[in-house]
């Protein structure tokens, strides 16, 4: 190749290079590494890596560079986004991954393990993003002790983490936004959205007792009484939906990775409808697939509470080690509410009220 033809090659190849600059991920910041780490098996996690990336940039109107999911070694790169594999469990069992968000996501064929992302991750990093619970595990195995945000996590998956990693919540470097609801939210929608049903159902899992007890606490403070049943395994669902559905009012979905499964919540919205009863969810996928009224945190409002967690962390505050998001969305499924003949406020009626709920 001659002098001019090598000259017009680089040329363009600058071009190029400039071309998918302008398209990529933008920096986060020029003094500070994020490193975003995912788990494949969470719903979205994909997109909502890149709408981070993309949120963050904006906040900080910084210069855009590439995000790779393998090749870490490249200087000028402080965003990285890396996919990690997880096997998934029965429900009962060993309960499955966060799927509260939308389709499930399937690996990619060029995926890297999460504990490999963290090990190639660069100097300069000063937070990681974990995006799901394989994600949060490896962070909190990591050596160093860069502050870690989690996200698109449920508070059980936290509390294990912390088992599995032998460490407290007030001597981590961890901050997790959970997907959990607070018991406050979901029973004040309940009374706001249904004033007339005074008996709340629940069917929950044995992991799901500290949930359960934050409602049963909430229902006392509110004066709506409770109904609720534990169901051990698969089996026992049905016999457990059958005896609570005849006494309740409303049957409130508490939102554990068990009751999230497929399986299990078809169960539960099937023998709901079969009954006439209200179910109240904690997704927007619940809401749409047949419950009546649902509060939830959408993957756009958990992107910003994920870049409000950073953007505190880098002007050094604290944010607290687990709690629920700020943000929040009510769903209210009119198809449902003509079929059981029940006049329920709009959403951004109650969306408003709920807000206002101190």
């Amino acid at each position: 190749m001659s002098y001019r033809h090598r000259r017009r090659f680089r040329a363009l190849l600058r071009k190029l290079a400039g071309t998918a600059l302008l398209c990529s991920v933008p920096l986060l910041a020029a003094q500070a590494g994020v490193l975003l780490v995912r788990d494949a098996e969470v719903a979205a996690s994909k997109q909502f890596v890149d709408e981070l990336g993309v949120r963050l940039s904006t906040a900080r109107m910084q210069k855009q560079v590439s995000v790779v999911s393998q090749d870490f070694a490249a200087g000028y790169q402080r965003l990285h986004a890396a996919a990690a594999d997880d096997d998934d469990e029965t429900a009962f069992a060993q309960p499955p991954r966060t799927r509260s968000l939308g389709a499930l996501m399937s690996a990619a064929p060029s995926t890297a393990d999460e504990h490999q992302a963290l090990q190639a991750a660069p100097a300069d990093l000063t937070i990681v993003v974990a995006v799901g619970p394989a994600a949060l595990r490896a962070a909190l195995q990591r050596p160093a002790r860069e502050p870690v945000v989690a996200v698109l996590v449920s508070r059980s998956e936290v509390e294990e983490a912390y088992s599995a990693a032998d460490t407290a919540p007030e001597n981590s470097s961890l901050y997790a936004i959970v997907t959990n609801q607070p018991a406050r939210r979901q029973l004040s929608l309940i009374v706001m959205a249904l004033p007339d049903r005074h008996r709340i159902g629940v069917v929950y899992p044995p992991d799901a007792e500290p949930l359960l007890a934050e409602v049963q606490a909430e229902a006392q403070r509110l004066g709506v009484g409770l109904v609720a049943r534990r169901s051990d395994s698969a089996a026992e669902l049905s016999a457990a939906l059958a005896e609570v559905l005849p006494i309740s009012d409303v049957l409130l979905l508490l939102a554990d990775p068990v009751s999230l499964a497929a399986g299990v919540a078809q169960n539960v919205l099937r023998s709901a409808a079969a009954s006439r009863k209200p179910v109240v969810a904690s997704t927007e996928a619940m809401v749409r697939a047949g419950a009546l009224l649902g509060v939830y945190t959408t993957r756009a409002q958990f992107v910003d509470e994920a870049a409000d967690y950073v953007a505190r962390l880098q002007k050094g505050e604290r944010p607290p080690p687990i709690a629920a998001p700020r943000r929040f969305s009510v769903g209210v499924n009119s198809s449902v509410a003509h079929a059981l003949a029940l006049d329920v406020p709009d959403e951004l009626q109650l969306q408003r009220k709920l807000t206002a709920t101190p």
